[in-house]
């Protein structure tokens, strides 16, 4: 695996994929970190997301990371006009922004001196991955 640290707004293209992160934000409230993340998708083919031969459902490979914390942080993710995102309603070779909320234990993160990251481990053939990832300040 292959990791790629690239800024916000700029755009990635891939065999079977192309996205660009618009914005994150992090803010605290109470005992948690909300983390959000707007992201421009548009699938040009199938991939196998999840391990999953042909799956479209690229949200399994989409987790916000946090440095020395085993688990990766899963979203709730949502589409432009707020409805829950539902991977059968995406449409290839159609963009599509979605909005992926995050909430951490601020415990989790209080004692760490890097960055969170948004990551996208977007599967090559032979289960080979690129992992593309923007550092959330």
């Amino acid at each position: 695996m292959t990791e790629k640290i690239i800024p916000i707004q700029q755009e990635v293209q891939d065999k079977s994929v192309q996205f660009k992160v618009l914005n994150t934000s992090k803010k605290q409230s109470g005992d948690q970190i909300n983390v959000n993340v707007l992201l421009s998708i548009k699938l040009l083919g199938l991939n196998d997301y999840g391990f999953k031969k042909n799956n479209k459902n690229f949200v399994e490979n989409i987790w916000l990371n946090i440095p020395y914390f085993e688990p990766g942080i899963a979203a709730d993710v949502y589409t432009e006009d707020g409805k829950q995102f539902v991977s059968k309603d995406l449409r290839l070779s159609k963009e599509t922004k979605l909005a992926f909320h995050f909430n951490v234990a601020k415990q989790e993160v209080s004692h760490q001196d890097k960055p969170m990251r948004f990551s996208f481990l977007v599967p090559k053939p032979g289960r080979i991955f690129t992992k593309y990832s923007i550092l959330i300040p």
